[in-house]
């Protein structure tokens, strides 16, 4: 059986981002132990792809600002691939990497996007890209599949039509936090289709090696949600001090986004190092690594773990482990609440805004005084978790070869409150005002990248528009020099017929002095020579009038 999986994976300017790749190693993983190992991957680097994974590794169709640049470009670009795709020439350039995908699609016996969380306005081209491909899998009667997603929380009407369009196109979804069950039942997918899933990469297979003391596993997201970086750095050692004061455990922090070379201090562990050097506490070390069984096992080998991170959340808190999870925004809040709610632990979710006030140290200390209870009550959900985990890649298996589904069975967690009442009440008011917050933030800079986007369209049609004026200019000036090229050599050729002429005529007329003026011309009329000029001087007077003309119009 082939497939086609489509993930956001792929090494970028030498920076990976090991949450994507999880998801993707593990779906590859799930679908190997399932007998189906012909696989091409949709990647932003095929061959950094290709060398991880052991699949064929294809570029993706493109719907980067670079190519289209607004969502009217974005429509006109999945018309072209859709028409293109149907057998209509001239739609694409044969050097357009929209068709590898189609071409892959068309090989294909079934197509996966993997797990994600870019179904959102945030990112228009991740919507447009997966909706195209699903769009491709319905004209191509592929089943399709789409696994652990979040989905929003940010949709405008286009996005949100073309996340419902593919949603319904799909032959079983999953989602991985309550509020995206929530919002794709809102637009309209059956219920059937829908699963609510952990994330994908939950359970990835982990590295064997492992810290030699106890530690806390941290991490800080490059975006901190403010443009004052400088005082979440400071906020952000002042909670590490704290940790190593009340744990006594010593601190790793492991970036997930990162250079591949663990030299290259870019995203994640740049603010690492300004953390670092900021921290008073001893035995606080920094690490990056593009390893993703390593990273997973350091998030469940830990004592505890702090991140503003999706994935080491996800990892962390899927293997029992204490953990607090920072929502920078409304998005983060959604998908890192969703993580530690799956597990039980949604009440250790702060907002950022908890580290200026102390109150993240506070929960720090709570979630310290209760691990013992935190990881037996996780004891009782793992398991449940594992089982339906694997009866999902099951159903997706089942899905994909149109086989029928298990009886899937996702286990609610009772949410449970053991956190000091008027602590619990600031962090929800802090969540609360967040959340508002960010929503706003985020609407106007979705509106400020259409206007962008409307003013770059415009300005590509001045563009277009004075390029064609341009060349108008410079065809009529052209047309110009010719007319006076014309009329100068027709002024020429009239001066040679002169020539020519007049000692003949002037030698007819000598040959009969006497006769009257009138019969001179009517003789000179009736001569051969005249005759045969009548064309070309017929032919002389017309472009003479049409110069006057022309120069009257200029």
């Amino acid at each position: 059986m082939k497939v086609l999986v489509i993930g956001d994976v792929g090494v970028k300017d030498g920076v990976i981002h090991l949450g994507d790749e999880a998801m993707l190693a593990e779906l590859l993983h799930q679908l190997r132990e399932r007998d189906i190992s012909d696989i091409t991957v949709i990647s932003a680097n095929p061959a950094d792809t290709a060398a991880r994974y052991g699949v064929n590794a294809i570029l993706p169709l493109d719907f980067s600002a670079e190519r289209v640049g607004t969502q009217h470009e974005r429509d006109m670009r999945i018309q072209s691939i859709l028409r293109a795709s149907h057998g209509e020439g001239g739609m694409l350039d044969w050097q357009d990497p929209a068709w590898q995908v189609i071409e892959a699609i068309m090989a294909a016996d079934a197509v996966v996007i993997a797990g994600g969380g870019n179904l959102s306005s945030i990112w228009p081209a991740h919507v447009y890209e997966r909706a195209t491909i699903g769009m491709l899998a319905a004209y191509f009667t592929k089943p399709l599949g789409i696994t652990g997603q979040s989905i929003g929380p940010a949709l405008l009407k286009r996005d949100g039509e073309l996340v419902a369009q593919l949603l319904k196109s799909a032959a079983i979804v999953g989602v991985r936090e309550t509020s995206s069950r929530d919002l794709v039942a809102a637009l309209g997918v059956e219920a059937e289709v829908v699963r609510h899933t952990i994330d994908d990469a939950t359970f990835v297979s982990g590295s064997a090696e492992a810290q030699t003391a106890p530690y806390c596993i941290v991490t800080f997201a490059s975006y901190t949600g403010t443009p004052n970086q400088d005082a979440v750095v400071t906020a952000a050692a002042a909670l590490l001090d704290h940790i190593a004061l009340v744990t006594g455990l010593n601190i790793v922090m492991i970036a997930h986004v990162a250079a591949v070379d663990g030299n290259d201090l870019r995203a994640d562990a740049a603010l690492h190092a300004r953390i670092l050097a900021a921290v008073t506490a001893s035995g606080v070390t920094s690490r990056s690594t593009d390893d993703i069984g390593l990273a997973a096992a350091l998030a469940r080998n830990a004592e505890l773990s702090v991140s503003s991170r999706y994935h080491p959340t996800v990892f962390a808190s899927g293997a029992g482990v204490p953990t607090i999870g920072i929502g920078v925004d409304d998005y983060t809040d959604s998908k890192i609440s969703g993580a530690l709610e799956n597990f039980g632990q949604l009440e250790h979710f702060v907002p950022i805004s908890a580290l200026f006030t102390g109150d993240a140290a506070l929960l720090v200390s709570d979630v310290w005084k209760r691990r013992a209870s935190i990881r037996k009550a996780a004891d009782l959900v793992i398991p449940k978790r594992v089982e339906a985990t694997s009866q999902w890649w099951d159903d997706l298996v089942a899905a994909l070869r149109s086989e029928p589904a298990t009886r899937y069975i996702w286990h609610e967690v009772a949410p449970v409150s053991t956190i000091d009442a008027a602590l619990r009440a600031r962090l929800d008011g802090m969540r609360t005002w967040l959340r508002l917050t960010s929503q706003g933030t985020t609407g106007t800079a979705i509106a400020v990248r259409e206007l962008t986007e409307t003013l770059a369209g415009f300005r590509h049609a001045t563009a277009l528009a004075e390029g064609i004026a341009g060349a108008a200019q410079s065809e009529l000036d052209a047309a110009l020099t010719r007319a006076d090229d014309a009329e100068a050599a027709l002024a020429a050729s009239h001066e040679l017929a002169t020539a020519l002429g007049d000692p003949l005529f002037e030698k007819k007329l000598s040959r009969e002095p006497d006769v009257p003026q009138t019969t001179d011309i009517l003789m000179l009329l009736d001569t051969r020579l005249f005759r045969w000029s009548r064309v070309p001087r017929r032919l002389y007077g017309v472009v003479r009038r049409g110069l006057r003309v022309w120069r009257t119009l200029r």
